[in-house]
């Protein structure tokens, strides 16, 4: 996907979530990449009217889960969302999202005539059989009676309310990285502090009533020093534990590394690919394992090849076996690393 783009990776933001698979081997993915930059203009005008953002959410995915409960799931559905100067079409098949089209309100009917034809031509699934018209447009009731008389297609008008529940399901996040990161830290910093203040808040409760029975005695001081000193100890643990994990967030990131390779390789390995044993060197990591049948193989070998942890791979042997569970085939892959 990167190749299509006009932009570098440093420039967009990539967020996606799984339809759920439509047969043996296959997957509908729901794929959001924005330009990061127009990601950053809509969080400031957030922040400068009082907002905190926390996540970046498609109102794609968002209308696809709203309106997905209330459309006929044993037929295609036109799903039709109209602000005040552009809309959005969606049509699920059944009940999944298999297209998506947004455009401008200035000639809606055509632009929706030719949402369905660009549909019709890319066989996704069965033509529209019924709709759900929703959103700002003051003539909902007339354009439904449009449709209907121009495109054969029978719709019915939904109020489009913020359902609490859909935003929970909701798993496209296109937050840039560098602010999760930044808030992250933040809340590392408040778990510290809140931490010191607790054990700070314990411990005077504790020596107060220690300190009214000794009376600012000899031993009441010594033990407030003592605990004041455990105190910078446990905080000096925790500056420890915290540069531990981010070493090790670090080589999950470094490119050619065994952790890095692992974590990709985790990422993109397929349910029907089964490895058996993994070895690693500096230019190259082997990969033997089984899978029933050699085109599962062959596509795993083609997206270890689009993974940027590899830049070749290539199979060195297979060989097919018999067992009590069915037929077989072992493989050898070596995958040379990105340098």
């Amino acid at each position: 996907a990167q190749k299509e783009l006009p932009f570098s990776k440093e420039e967009i933001v990539v967020g996606f979530r799984n339809l759920g698979s439509f047969k043996e081997g296959y997957s509908w993915i729901l794929i959001a990449i924005a330009q990061k930059e127009k990601v950053y203009e809509r969080i400031r005008f957030a922040e400068s009217n009082g907002l905190k953002v926390s996540k970046v959410s498609l109102s794609t995915e968002f209308l696809f889960l709203w309106a997905r409960d209330l459309a006929n799931r044993e037929a295609s559905n036109l799903i039709l969302d109209i602000d005040k100067e552009n809309s959005e079409l969606l049509i699920l098949d059944h009940d999944r999202l298999v297209f998506s089209r947004a455009f401008s309100n200035e000639v809606l009917l055509e632009e929706i005539g030719r949402s369905l034809e660009a549909y019709r031509r890319e066989k996704l699934g069965s033509l529209p059989e019924g709709g759900i018209i929703t959103g700002a447009f003051e003539n909902l009731k007339g354009l439904s009676e449009s449709i209907e008389a121009n495109l054969n297609i029978k719709t019915r008008l939904f109020d489009y309310d913020i359902n609490p529940q859909v935003l929970n399901f909701l798993e496209i996040d296109l937050l840039p990285l560098e602010i999760k990161e930044s808030q992250e830290k933040v809340l590392k910093k408040k778990d510290i502090i809140y931490y010191l203040t607790f054990s700070s808040v314990i411990l005077f409760l504790i020596f107060g009533l220690i300190g009214l029975r000794l009376f600012y005695k000899k031993e009441f001081i010594l033990a407030l020093d003592k605990k004041l000193k455990s105190i910078e100890s446990e905080s000096s643990e925790v500056e420890r534990m915290i540069k531990k994990i981010t070493i090790a967030q670090s080589y999950t990131k470094q490119k050619g590394s065994a952790v890095f390779c692992l974590s990709e390789l985790y990422k993109i390995i397929p349910d029907n690919v089964s490895l058996i044993r993994i070895s690693y060197d500096e230019t190259k990591m082997v990969l033997q394992g089984s899978s029933k049948d050699m085109s599962y193989i062959l596509k795993f070998i083609n997206t270890l090849e689009k993974s940027s942890a590899f830049y070749k791979a290539e199979l060195k042997s297979a060989t097919k076996r018999s067992s009590s569970e069915g037929e077989f085939t072992d493989f050898q892959i070596i995958c040379l690393l990105e340098p």
